[in-house]
């Protein structure tokens, strides 16, 4: 697993993509700009898209954690250190850098924040925030669980019957950070089991087989929403998109550099897609397809800008991003 794996770099990459679009449909979607046929098309797109992006980002983390291996407290304690710095500090610095900018800017967002909101950092996440957050409190399970040889099979179906038990249909708001959590760790080990069995799942029979049951599931999903059809859509186009980009992008491209530098795009891009969509509606600009591409365009584009030529080539931004480089990364 040490080996560059493009078509996963491209597959964080689409993934990225599709968080920035879902992100500027929803901020549409609640805008109530928008009724009628263009709403609807709206709440399609959103649903569809959060059907299965969240759970494939905590699958390729699950992927890409097979074949580690943790046989004493010692290593238990270095990847258990590893995991608070390389995601505790962004999540700790960037979630402390938003709430200064919509704490400043509070005048002008829809939703404010509060100086609790800031205080609560460390136990409650802001916002888009909660994946970090659910991402190392997952790897630190995946770690203590790997270190005390728990059976993976059984922890995929407890987490599975968790998933189904718990998770609303199609929104995760409503929950707090242990129930998000507990949900993702069912893809984190279904990306686990990928990556064991990826001999298979990288078989054309395999990825036209997904494809078809993707397309299935979302239609009924779409259809009549059901958390069956839901989990079962997000399954299938895991294993799908796995063994797509594995026979479509196992080189080096634009879209797997953007997979290689996928945490800036994160966390940038909610500031960006909100004042855009602002801009646009003040400047009396409301045509929906306006708003949808200049809302994901100009946003990638700034991200892209903002990382490439300005925080990349300052070491104390970079940090904030990418604290392994600078602490050490064994």
């Amino acid at each position: 697993m040490k080996k560059r794996m493009f078509y996963i770099d491209s597959l964080r990459g689409f993934l990225t993509l599709l968080v920035i679009f879902g992100h500027v449909c929803v901020g549409l979607q609640n805008s109530k700009l928008y009724h009628g046929t263009q709403q609807e098309i709206l709440r399609t797109i959103v649903r569809v898209i959060y059907a299965f992006h969240m759970p494939a980002f905590f699958s390729l983390s699950g992927f890409l954690y097979y074949g580690k291996k943790i046989a004493s407290a010692k290593e238990l304690k270095q990847s258990v250190v590893h995991r608070l710095m390389v995601l505790g500090i962004p999540y700790l610095l960037c979630s402390a850098a938003y709430w200064l900018v919509k704490y400043v800017m509070s005048f002008a967002v829809d939703k404010p924040l509060s100086l609790m909101d800031f205080i609560q950092i460390p136990v409650k996440p802001i916002e888009f925030f909660w994946y970090l957050y659910a991402l190392l409190l997952i790897y630190l399970l995946a770690d203590i669980f790997h270190f005390l040889n728990v059976n993976k099979k059984l922890l995929l179906l407890l987490f599975l019957a968790a998933t189904l038990l718990l998770k609303p249909v199609g929104n995760l708001k409503s929950l707090n950070i242990i129930s998000k959590t507990v949900i993702h760790v069912f893809y984190f080990y279904l990306g686990y089991f990928m990556g064991e069995f990826l001999p298979y799942i990288k078989k054309k029979s395999c990825i036209v087989t997904t494809g078809m049951l993707f397309t299935f599931m979302i239609f009924l999903f779409i259809m009549r929403p059901n958390i069956i059809f839901e989990t079962a859509a997000a399954v299938s186009v895991c294993i799908f998109l796995v063994g797509l980009f594995h026979e479509l992008f196992d080189k080096p491209s634009r879209i797997s550099s953007v997979g290689n530098t996928a945490m800036p795009y994160y966390i940038l891009h909610v500031i960006f897609v909100g004042g855009i969509r602002i801009v646009l509606i003040r400047l009396g600009i409301t045509n929906i397809w306006i708003h949808v591409l200049a809302g994901f365009f100009v946003s990638f584009l700034i991200c892209y800008a903002a990382y490439h030529f300005v925080i990349k080539k300052v070491p104390w931004l970079d940090f904030f991003f990418y604290p392994g480089k600078y602490i050490g990364n064994k």
